[in-house]
Parts: C-alpha cells; sequence; structure tokens
C-alpha cells in the first residue's frame, strides 16, 4: 500500500478535512475515500474521481479574491517525512518569524497522481518562521496541528502548496518515478529517503533554485527546529553559477557506436577554460519516454591545460579522464545538458524529440540524428550548430 494508516493514541483535532471533490460536478460537497481511481492524464493534472483535474481547479472553501484575510506569504515546504514507522509523518514550512496563513492549502498525491490528501491550513508561524503538522500521534515535538493519521504517500509522491489566491507556491516530488508516472515538483524529484528520516531544504540562506534535486537533502528529522545543522555542509554550500558560466561546453557527442552497441563505448568530450574545476557541476541527460531530465553525474574533474575533458562509457576510449557507465545516449532521440548551481550552462537535443520544448529547447535546436559510427560536433567550436563528424575523441573535431 502507498498510504499507511495509523491507530490514534488519544483524542486529536482534525484541523482540515480530506476532501476528494467530484470533478464532475464542481459544487459537490461529497467527500470520498483515498485513494482515488487512476486515470491517464497529462503531465499537470491529477485524477480526481476518474477525471483528469488541474490541481488549482479542485473546488474548496477559499476567502474570495478581495477578502482582505487573503494575504500572500512567501513560504515554502521547509521539511517533511513520508516514511514515518514508529513516529508519523510530518510537514514543516518555512516563513517569516509571526507570519500567518489563511485559507492556504497543502496537496498531497502518490506517483500514479491519484489524490489522497488535502487539507486547508490556517497557520500562525513561531519566532523562527516555522510552522509543524503531523499526520499522526507521536511526533518528536508537539506539533503546531494535527491533520489526521494518514502518511503521505510511499516511496514517491508529491506535496503541493497553494496560496489563498490559488497560486501555486511550492511543489516537491521526491522518490524515484517511472515514465509512466506522474512527477509534479520542480526541475528533479528530490532523493528517497530511509524510514523515520526527513527531506530537510537547505537553509534559507541558500537560495530556492527551483529543483527538488538541489534543494532537498535526506537528514534526521527535526520537526520544529531550524535546517541549520545543514549549514556549511557540502549539500548546502552556497554556490555561484557564475565560476562556470561562458567556460563551459559540449564539443562532441559519439553515442551510436558501429555495431551492437555492447561492441563500442560511448564518448562526450568537452571544451572550455584549461584548468577549470568543475565541481559541482552536474551533467544530465534527456529521457525521451518520460519527457524528463535525468542526472547522470557530478563532474568532480578538472578540465585539462589544452582546455578539454574527454568522458567516456569504459576505458576502451582512449585517452579518456572520467569513466560514466550511464553515458551512452539512445541512438535516435536523447540529449545531454551541463549545469551548475542549478543554472543550465549548455545543452544539447537530436533526433526525434515529441516535444523540443519540454526539453527547455526550439524545434530549431534540435540537432539531426547522426548516422551509425559517427559524431555529433560543434561547428565551429563553442557557438556553432551540432553536425555530423568522424570521431576524434581528444582531439578537435574536423568539421565540413
Amino acid at each position: 500500500m502507498l498510504y499507511r494508516a495509523r491507530v490514534s493514541r488519544g483524542r486529536w483535532l482534525l484541523a482540515a478535512l480530506v476532501l476528494l471533490a467530484a470533478a464532475v460536478d464542481c459544487s459537490s460537497d461529497q467527500l470520498y475515500e483515498p485513494p482515488v481511481s487512476l486515470c491517464n492524464c497529462n503531465p499537470d493534472e491529477i485524477c480526481v474521481n476518474e477525471t483528469c483535474v488541474l490541481p488549482s481547479s479542485i473546488p474548496l472553501p477559499s476567502p474570495d479574491s478581495s477578502d482582505e484575510s487573503c494575504q500572500l506569504v512567501d513560504v515554502k515546504i521547509n521539511e517533511f517525512r513520508y516514511f514515518g514507522v514508529d513516529t508519523p509523518d510530518f510537514i514543516e514550512l518555512r516563513a517569516q518569524p509571526s507570519a500567518q496563513l489563511r485559507g492556504y492549502r497543502l496537496l498531497a498525491y502518490n506517483a500514479e497522481g491519484e489524490r489522497a490528501l488535502e487539507f486547508m491550513l490556517d497557520a500562525d508561524f513561531d519566532a523562527q518562521g516555522l510552522w509543524v503538522a503531523a499526520l499522526g500521534q507521536g511526533l518528536e515535538q508537539e506539533p503546531d496541528l494535527l491533520l489526521g493519521d494518514v502518511g503521505f504517500a510511499a516511496p514517491s509522491g508529491n506535496i503541493l502548496l497553494f496560496a489563498c489566491d490559488g497560486t501555486l507556491l511550492d511543489a516537491v516530488g521526491y522518490g524515484d518515478f517511472e515514465a509512466s508516472q506522474r512527477f509534479a515538483g520542480e526541475g528533479a524529484p528530490a532523493p528517497s529517503t530511509g524510514a523515520e528520516q526527513s527531506l530537510a531544504r537547505c537553509p534559507s540562506e541558500q537560495p530556492d533554485s527551483d529543483d527538488n534535486a538541489a534543494d532537498f537533502t535526506v537528514d534526521a528529522a527535526s520537526p520544529g527546529e531550524p535546517n541549520l545543522r545543514l549549514q556549511g555542509s557540502p549539500f548546502c554550500t552556497p554556490c555561484d553559477a557564475a565560476l562556470h558560466r561562458d567556460k563551459l561546453w559540449f564539443d562532441e557527442l559519439f553515442y551510436d557506436p558501429l555495431g551492437a552497441d555492447d561492441e563500442g563505448a560511448a564518448f562526450v568530450e568537452l571544451i572550455g577554460e584549461p584548468g577549470l574545476a568543475l565541481e559541482p557541476v552536474v551533467l544530465e541527460g534527456w529521457d525521451e519516454p518520460s519527457r524528463r531530465w535525468q542526472v547522470i553525474a557530478s563532474l568532480s574533474a578538472t578540465m585539462g591545460q589544452d582546455g578539454r575533458l574527454l568522458l567516456a562509457e569504459d576505458e576502451s576510449v582512449a585517452g579518456a579522464q572520467l569513466l560514466i557507465p550511464e553515458i551512452d545516449a539512445p541512438n535516435d532521440a536523447g540529449g545531454f545538458r551541463l549545469l551548475s548551481c542549478g543554472e543550465v550552462l549548455d545543452v544539447v537535443v537530436f533526433g526525434a524529440l515529441a516535444e523540443p520544448s519540454a526539453a527547455g529547447v526550439s524545434a530549431e535546436d534540435v540537432a539531426e540524428d547522426v548516422d551509425e559510427g559517427s559524431s555529433l560536433s560543434r561547428c565551429p567550436a563553442q557557438s556553432g550548430p551540432f553536425v555530423a563528424t568522424l570521431p576524434t575523441p581528444g582531439e578537435e573535431s574536423v568539421c565540413p
């Protein structure tokens, strides 16, 4: 089961109702038990009562837009646990000290797109700017609110936070998602956790990167306490993309060797500033079936003095400086991109992409797929389009 019911050991305050509105009749006030039936929805929709709807369109009691009680507050999901066993799941929000939320809405659903939990929130933040709600009895610290005894989806799911006017303020997807499943967070999913652990956002000194994988890390749960323990950690060390901006580019991709894929090794060659330290640059690959960028590797390496770095699938590529077995791209449609601190430094996509905009590029920027045994090289280097060339790993590409 994706959702775990816990038995309360005493009287608890049900601060909000779990609502599953019938999308066919938006005026309905009928209540449904989670989860609801699965249906085939668009990426920005969820399944409610066998109908695809936008999360923001689900009818719930909310203040009139002219009501002064609808005050917009800069609030973020700060920490949450979805895999509680002896202790309950919880969610911690972060805002300015003593901030107040009235008519805000918290929506949670699983990786299948089935809506399970939704609460209206009236929250008063403490002097640290934190507010905690528990989904069951026995939290490590006294919560500000008890939201029932049904936990978040596990092992993967989505949590969305809406303002009183319906604006989506924050969205976190976590765990591993299959191509057919629904990721509704920002960027890439936050990692999976072990039992009793939480996913914690870096302290407020580090800006929101709009990438769950970059903003949340697995940590010991600490509801009601600031995430200051993460300050200075390698994951939460402030990052400056200017260190790599306009200093690093793709030069050559070789993803379709002659013969069967296991008879030759793929490689990716980068060019850039000689001696440039690449950490924390991340290499991502485009997965066309799921239409998502997926992390391949963090590039803990330094550019050579010739301004080149050769990444290879295995050691059969002569001169390879970094071996990355996952670097082999699909032969008909795929791509790579380089990111520093969440900022895209360079991107190349090729082949028959069904929706180039999903990869963040226009149709004109998609390179043609090359024949077996050919490379895809940028001609001229740094600024030109990608064209078919002969493979020249470790050397300057021979442009047509």
